[in-house]
């Protein structure tokens, strides 16, 4: 986890689907749910816990598109807010609520974006979406 609470989110596979049936659980114990951006899943999710029932998250996607000199690869993005759901009283759900449309709060998510070595934004360029303009 980074020092301002990001850390990288826990995608949803088979070993962790049973947790959505648990109504109980805190959203920071369950499993964010994928989403695809022209045909892609996220190279890197990471989230930030906002309260018991509320978290931030940001997704980003590789494109095809490589910049010159050098080939590094450009990377879109998307920010938005996950909010606990309970349908039924059994299952137990991430779904997105509003989405970010505040430049400064954009940016203060983007500050955790430093370029590391070996890590998908390192030496790319990023480009945040409005969450209806392109991440499905």
């Amino acid at each position: 986890m980074s020092k301002d609470g990001w850390r990288p989110a826990q995608q949803l596979d088979w070993g962790n689907a049973l947790k959505l049936l648990s109504a109980s659980l805190p959203l920071s114990q369950l499993p964010v749910l994928p989403q695809v951006h022209d045909g892609r899943h996220e190279g890197l999710m990471l989230v930030k816990d906002l309260s018991e029932d509320s978290r931030l998250v940001l997704r980003l996607w590789r494109t095809a598109v490589r910049l010159q000199p050098g080939g590094r690869p450009l990377w879109v993005g998307s920010l938005g807010v996950l909010e606990r759901r309970v349908l039924m009283g059994f299952l137990n759900y991430p779904s997105a609520s509003a989405p970010l449309t505040e430049p400064g709060a954009r940016l203060q998510a983007l500050s955790v974006l430093r370029p590391r070595p070996s890590e998908p934004p390192a030496g790319g360029l990023l480009r945040i979406l409005d969450p209806e303009s392109g991440a499905h």
